[in-house]
């Protein structure tokens, strides 16, 4: 590790919640995906002083450790704010909205001030409205004749920014006066490339939208991290995205009409920068809370799964699967639970097994990190079940009592989710009609990206060794 890859000294840090520390802090356990590290004795207490939030200390060995713990997804930065916000450029793409953009531009100038403002519009049919709201707020405009959509009208932004950090901030949301400061701070790691807050929603009316107060397919939860294919937070919307512009060797992808946020931001993990989710930085935004607007905008997000899979062939697939794993819970659908109860005991045993020469390893503490995939191999199969194997089950559910079983399963994992996430039974089951359209219209876009692009990767699984 090179000097400029090291994280600052002060930088503070802590050790993620679901990790294990075992054999007298000799080996650590966790992260994305889930692997064991083995540490010296000094090693061993770093990672015990980082169990609370503390600095990563200026020891090269303490600040070598803190980046692989950091790039294994098993030590979270807890960054100071920013002192200022005079080296980020807010690019904010547009077409008509003028209403919603001022409402957009007076929160970014409350929010960042010093921060130089682009707006791009990109094919408004009232130009003179939006030149008019631009104006009054010295924001500089920059114009397509056509609308080419919004990848393009970031990249038209970004080209024109000399600052080291571009704040991505579309017209339909609100900016709090704390987020950018918070943002900006996770820059201090120089492995950060881009970093995205929590989306939360600025309305919530009826029933609609009150699911996606809940439920937005741009907010990706309480908890924060790194972002890639397969990790617990897999992309972040570009609602709100701030980059680091010496990490952008090439843009947004104007040919994805649709999804290609997310393709940005895996472009950038794959070329080895970290994109974190920082929920403690919230934005608010307009969500759909009209039916056919809010199962139009699911069905187009499903729907880009397609486009996507044609560039990440290996990051989409309807759920990695290890047979030892995913036995348990097939036999449980195939109506047959004490095989399936017998079927994860041997897992769990054979894991405890494997472990055994781990230091200070306890067949019950291997034990429980085996359960512990079981429980995530579960949870990944009923997102399987409930999305891409969802037209061909409901189809075979007519008759076979096996397929009936696992999408009424699948369905209740995720009011159990929601209850436990919110700790709140009754909103989980209040939601269950609009979840049940969701995911339908969600499966089905799904298939319709996959025959749009003539693929089947995200239908099928990936297979991984049980070893």
């Amino acid at each position: 590790m090179s000097a400029a890859d090291a994280p600052p000294a002060d930088l503070e840090v802590c050790l993620e919640p679901a990790v294990r520390i075992m054999g007298e802090g000799r080996v650590v356990a966790g992260g994305q995906p889930f692997r064991l590290l083995h540490v010296t004795a000094d090693g061993a207490e770093a990672i015990a002083g980082w169990t609370r939030p503390a600095p990563v200390g200026d020891r090269p060995g303490y600040r070598a450790l803190a980046r692989r713990l950091l790039d294994a997804g098993m030590l979270t930065p807890r960054p100071a704010p920013a002192a200022a916000t005079t080296n980020l450029t807010v690019v904010v793409p547009v077409r008509d909205r003028s209403v919603e953009l001022a409402r957009c531009l007076d929160a970014v100038i409350d929010a960042c001030p010093g921060s130089p403002l682009i707006v791009v519009d990109d094919g408004s049919t009232d130009r003179a409205a939006l030149t008019a709201v631009c104006a009054e707020r010295g924001a500089r405009v920059l114009r397509h004749a056509d609308s080419r959509g919004a990848g393009a009208a970031r990249n038209t932004g970004l080209a024109e920014c000399t600052t080291a950090f571009v704040g991505f901030v579309d017209s339909d949301v609100v900016v709090p006066p704390a987020a950018p400061a918070r943002l900006l701070g996770h820059f201090a790691d120089p492995r950060v490339g881009a970093v995205a807050p929590r989306i939360q929603a600025l309305q919530g009316d009826g029933m609609i939208g009150g699911y996606e107060q809940r439920h937005s397919s741009l907010d990706m939860g309480p908890a924060g991290g790194l972002v890639a294919p397969r990790h617990s937070t897999p992309y972040v919307p570009s609602a709100v995205l701030f980059v680091r512009r010496g990490a952008v060797q090439e843009p947004f992808d104007e040919s994805l009409i649709i999804g290609e946020d997310v393709d940005f931001v895996w472009r950038l993990a794959a070329a080895g920068w970290q994109v974190r989710y920082a929920p403690e930085a919230e934005a608010w935004h307009d969500h759909r809370i009209r039916l056919r607007e809010f199962l139009a905008r699911r069905h187009m997000y499903a729907r880009s799964i397609g486009m996507l899979a044609h560039r990440h062939p290996r990051a989409l697939s309807a759920m990695r699967v290890s047979v030892p794993m995913v036995l348990p819970w097939c036999l449980l659908a195939a109506g047959r639970p004490r095989a399936a109860v017998g079927a994860a005991a041997a897992v769990i045993l054979r894991g405890g097994w494997q472990m055994r020469r781990l230091p200070g390893t306890s067949p019950a503490v291997a034990g429980g990190l085996v359960a512990r995939g079981l429980v995530a191999t579960g949870v990944g199969l009923a997102h399987a079940i409930r999305r891409p194997w969802a037209p061909p089950l409901v189809l075979a559910a007519r008759r076979q009592a096996w397929a009936r079983r696992a999408l009424l399963a699948a369905f209740a994992t995720a009011i159990v989710q929601d209850a436990v996430a919110t700790r709140r039974l009754g909103p989980a089951i209040a939601d269950v009609p609009v979840r049940i359209l969701d995911e339908a219209i969600a499966a089905l876009g799904v298939w319709h990206g996959c025959l749009e692009e003539r693929t089947l990767r995200p239908l099928l699984p990936t297979w991984r060794s049980s070893r």
